[in-house]
């Protein structure tokens, strides 16, 4: 039992994000009890709770975390960026399983993402070690992400991980 997580990470040269940049996106295999830890997952008390999609995000996020608003029966829309018909894009927004994207015209956040929040490298080591994941457990994705970002940090730029859940 899981839920896919997606994960880009991003870096500033100050701590606001105010011009993040996108610098990788992951895909990390199903691990509940680390994305408990990271989040309010189903409900499961966690040391950070989520922050929701922040505003600003990297072009990446946006791009990852949205779908282009096309309209219904443009299938040459369809096939050329992940996308959402108008009709379906409208009930998603009406039931609140989707928000639009305001810096992107006609997107809106994938219904079927949830859980959406972001963490810095020393919050996330924290959201872990909290819930006594111990690091050699971790995955090859989630390692590299880590040291992605250790790396940004020694390099002078702020760094951090924006997230949500496939479910």
């Amino acid at each position: 039992m899981g839920a896919d997580i997606h994960l880009v990470v991003e870096a500033c040269d100050t701590g606001q994000f105010v011009h993040p940049r996108g610098i990788a996106y992951f895909n990390w295999p199903r691990r509940t009890a680390l994305f408990a830890a990271m989040t309010s997952l189903y409900g499961r008390a966690c040391l950070i709770p989520a922050r929701g999609f922040p505003e600003p995000a990297s072009s990446m996020a946006y791009w990852h975390f949205g779908l282009a608003v096309i309209d219904d029966g443009d299938l040459d829309a369809a096939l050329a960026m992940p996308s959402i018909p108008r009709s379906e894009a409208e009930l998603a927004l009406l039931e609140r399983s989707s928000q639009p994207l305001n810096f992107l015209n006609d997107f809106i956040s994938a219904p079927h993402h949830a859980y959406c929040s972001w963490l810095t490298l020393p919050e996330f080591r924290n959201a872990f070690a909290n819930k006594n994941i111990v690091e050699s457990d971790l995955s090859l994705e989630c390692l590299s992400t880590m040291d992605m970002m250790a790396n940004l940090e020694a390099r002078g730029y702020r760094s951090r991980m924006v997230f949500w859940f496939d479910v």
